[in-house]
């Protein structure tokens, strides 16, 4: 449900769409010549799959992807709170939580508390998102490289935690179906 309400967040739809999730299986069919344990693909965030398909390059410059921007749009979509609603309540313009939103800015430490406030959030926790993003702004995929981590995997650590168990399953079967896909391309 979380899920639909980003689609609904992101792209401002009242439904989510069904032809999506029947494009998206289709697509499968095509590719790799079956549909893993697909249930609900509806139930997966639009923007989570577009992020998907995204090279890393792709989403620093578009600028959508952040720990403290997906906590804020997660909880955002959780209280059905848009920018413009939620701007007066921050006491900052429309404008400046659209760009928290998109990643393209980042709290002062008077509105992370403000944030933390309206949203109920643990302020040490946030402060540690909010510097996780600046260090990845300021050092790039090396900030990666440094904690041992993969710079290709930035944006399963941080959109992962807002899916589904059964969303965070269906990933993994898509990724077991690409892997088995270039395994069967290999014999051919």
């Amino acid at each position: 449900m979380q899920s639909r309400k980003l689609g609904q967040l992101f792209l401002g739809e009242s439904e989510p769409k069904t032809d999506f999730a029947d494009g998206l299986a289709k697509h499968f069919l095509r590719v790799i010549g079956h549909v893993p344990n697909v249930g609900d693909l509806t139930a997966i965030s639009l923007a989570t799959i577009s992020m998907m398909t995204m090279s890393i390059e792709q989403l620093v410059r578009l600028g959508q992807l952040g720990f403290f921007s997906e906590k804020l749009l997660h909880s955002m979509a959780g209280l059905e709170l848009s920018p413009k609603k939620l701007a007066p309540r921050l006491g900052c313009s429309y404008e400046y939580v659209r760009k928290m939103t998109r990643s393209e800015s980042l709290p002062s430490p008077e509105l992370l508390t403000k944030l933390c406030s309206v949203f109920e959030w643990d302020i040490r926790s946030t402060q540690e998102l909010v510097h996780f993003d600046e260090c990845r702004r300021k050092y790039g995929s090396i900030f990666w490289s440094v904690l041992g981590k993969d710079p290709w995997m930035e944006p399963v650590y941080i959109l992962f935690p807002y899916l589904t168990l059964g969303e965070r399953q269906l990933v993994v079967d898509m990724l077991r179906a690409f892997v088995a896909a270039k395994k069967d391309k290999r014999r051919v």
